[in-house]
């Protein structure tokens, strides 16, 4: 667990990455987020101690986008969350070339469990799927072009939310 930073705002910052996309826009947060927060990172996977949840402000939820849904260890992480009791999630997910519902699936599984989106964020970014089934396309291997402005804005809403509750 981090120590408390002076504003008092405490991150969890949970994702699961396939091929690194989501790792890498993860971290790219978490670097902006620096200092304003203590920020404690994990990655999703079996054995989590969601007892944690309540002692965070807000939990930073990252995952990719496989075949139009969340992947399978982003929903299996939230299906096991206990009660939320009004807990504020911010989203964000990675995509190769279509997000789908991602977002909604997420976010209605995390409403079942007392929830709250605190905001989101969809970035396209290299898809080791799309790149070897269509390996000419660029689109499959870099980030879209407004994934800086994407971040940007995630940050923002993050820091508002943080500052204000809203």
């Amino acid at each position: 667990m981090a120590n408390s930073n002076s504003a008092g705002n405490r991150i969890l910052f949970a994702n699961h990455s396939g091929s690194g996309s989501t790792k890498m826009i993860g971290s790219v947060i978490v670097e902006r987020l620096k200092h304003i927060s203590d920020i404690d990172t994990v990655q999703i996977k079996s054995g989590f101690d969601y007892k944690l949840i309540p002692d965070y402000d807000l939990v930073i939820l990252g995952f990719p986008t496989y075949y139009f849904g969340p992947s399978l260890s982003a929903m299996e992480f939230v299906e096991n969350l206990p009660d939320l009791n009004g807990k504020s999630f911010f989203l964000y997910t990675t995509y190769g070339l279509y997000n789908g519902n991602c977002i909604r699936i997420i976010s209605d599984a995390l409403k079942k469990k007392n929830g709250r989106i605190a905001g989101f964020a969809q970035i396209r970014g290299p898809a080791s799927d799309g790149i070897l089934l269509f390996p000419s396309l660029k689109l499959f291997s870099r980030y879209e072009r407004k994934a800086g402005k994407k971040i940007d804005k995630a940050i923002d809403a993050i820091e508002k939310y943080l500052q204000t509750g809203e």
